[in-house]
């Protein structure tokens, strides 16, 4: 296993640990390891330190079992020897973790953090065809298949156990679905739960870093996060942050409702907070594939949004420049904080607030269409059954979007399996809006944030900075929600994988095998 960022030095002279019957491997952080440590005895990690977490990681588990990393909060992946057992266990935290790829064959056993190190130990580098046509019709569900034959991915969430004879065991340990509902509470009172919970996520996040960067939008998410990084540290001194900006050339053309360049939004938010040291990048000299290349070969595949990320390498290399030794972001505040609320129309219908579905859907920017098919198109028609839901975009002579946009001709999704794949899981998701709020959630976590790991491994190995992200604060020992999947696969055959094979109710059980 590579540690995906660093000082080289340091990498060569690293070693796993050893700790009673097991031999770990450990790469990520634990924001609970205090109090981890202080119920199990044990001595409290100092941040950074890959050998103590381990250690910690090894004493969870022997006393906690099965319930280790639902007791564990952090961003982590570990590879966990028993050598008294004889398995493997290969381990990932939900929500945001580090990646962790392995190779299960009859005589030996490879998990990397990056897929280039099981390649390097003589494993035949062969792409996945179905994994490349399934990702070409925006069908990213299946997180365990990884971009080659052979090499699988540990999904978020998950644990995998691999035994003597090929036994191979995935169980997910964290279900968004399983949540229990959220008690009753004023919007005051919500707001201020909130509010506590991204102030201790962002002082988490901060733990061990010394001169943090914060990329800032003249959005919601990365404001909150910036002031709450003023407040978590000490004194005067300034934060670094920085931005993305048009080219000079830009000719200021935005649609309605949007805005086109952050700086006056950013530089606003600096009046306020004086501490704020702000940078701007244009990318000016830079093409649209601006090392796009390096980053492909650093990830070792292709995932969703990997061509749009060209803009934030001057982000990075100016951080870096500039002797930062973190960077934070506030992305996960798109899916929650943030998120467009394109649901609220079906939800005012159907929670009987008429007086806030007029306004909104009288407000609605840039719609030109009448009163009357914006409230079916917006608030009655996400509730169509799908079938009926097709029809009717069908009557109206509307295409389907996945159909214009995807690369691969109908007869070959067809014929591959793809279309069928995809449909078993419910994508790709041409419905729009969603019908509710955890609809839109669900979507994105079961067929994007699997992705978005190699995204931010990438970064971090080309820069060789963590990064951070404290707005998903969801996470907590005391309610983290069980999916009580269990799946157990020989094979990896690219026409027998199937998305619904765990019958007790997991949304991930895209990990299943056949």
């Amino acid at each position: 296993m590579l540690l995906p960022h660093g000082d080289p030095r340091r990498a060569r002279a690293w070693r796993p640990v050893e700790s009673g019957p097991h031999v770990v491997l450990f790469h990520g952080h634990l924001d609970n390891a205090a109090t981890a440590a202080a119920e199990l005895g044990q001595p409290v990690p100092l941040p950074g330190d890959a050998a103590a977490l381990a250690r910690l990681y090894s004493a969870a588990l022997q006393a906690w079992g099965d319930a280790t990393d639902r007791r564990l909060i952090g961003e982590y992946a570990v590879a966990v020897l028993d050598q008294s057992a004889g398995t493997l266990r290969l381990a990932r935290s939900p929500l945001r973790a580090p990646p962790l790829h392995y190779h299960a064959a009859p005589e030996r056993v490879i998990a990397s953090t990056a897929v280039r190190a099981i390649f390097a130990c003589g494993v035949e580098q062969r792409l996945n065809d179905a994994k490349i046509a399934d990702m070409a019709w925006f069908n990213a569900s299946n997180e365990a298949r990884g971009w080659y034959v052979g090499v699988h991915r540990v999904p978020l969430g998950s644990v995998v156990m691999l035994g003597a004879g090929g036994r191979e065991e995935t169980r997910c340990f964290y279900d968004l679905d399983a949540l229990p509902p959220a008690p009753r509470a004023s919007r005051a009172e919500l707001v201020e739960q909130a509010q506590a919970l991204l102030a201790e996520g962002t002082r988490a996040a901060l733990a061990g870093s010394k001169r943090p960067a914060v990329m800032l939008s003249g959005g919601l998410d990365s404001a909150m996060v910036v002031t709450r990084v003023l407040d978590a540290v000490p004194g005067d001194a300034a934060i670094n942050t920085y931005t993305f900006v048009p080219a000079p050339d830009w000719d200021g053309h935005c649609n309605p409702g949007y805005y086109g360049t952050e700086r006056p939004r950013v530089e606003a938010l600096c009046a306020m907070h004086p501490r704020i040291m702000a940078h701007f990048e244009d990318n000016a000299d830079a093409p649209f594939t601006d090392r796009l290349e390096l980053l492909f070969h650093t990830i070792g595949g292709s995932p969703q949004g990997l061509a749009n990320l060209g803009v934030y390498h001057r982000l990075w290399e100016a951080a870096r420049r500039d002797g930062c030794d973190r960077v934070l972001l506030g992305e996960f505040g798109n899916a929650t904080a943030s998120a467009d609320g394109s649901w609220a129309f079906s939800e005012y219908l159907a929670s009987f607030r008429w007086i806030q579905l007029y306004r909104a859907l009288r407000h609605s920017i840039d719609d030109h269409r009448s009163l009357l098919r914006r409230f079916l198109a917006m608030a009655v028609f996400p509730f169509l059954p799908e079938r009926l839901w097709h029809w009717q975009r069908r009557v109206r002579g509307i295409d389907e979007l996945y159909g214009i946009v995807s690369p691969l001709r109908m007869d070959y999704a067809e014929r591959t399996g793809v279309v069928e794949r995809a449909r078993a899981v419910g994508l790709p998701v041409s419905r729009f809006p969603d019908r509710d709020r955890l609809s839109m959630i669900r979507e994105i976590h079961a067929n994007a944030w699997g992705e978005f790991s190699d995204l931010y491994s990438g970064f971090e190995q080309v820069y060789g900075m963590e990064q951070r992200d404290p707005t998903p604060t969801a996470r907590s020992s005391s309610s983290a929600p069980v999916c009580r999947a269990t799946c157990s696969s020989m094979t990896d055959s690219s026409a027998g994988w199937r998305a619904n094979c765990c019958a007790d109710g997991c949304p991930k059980n895209s990990a299943c095998r056949t």
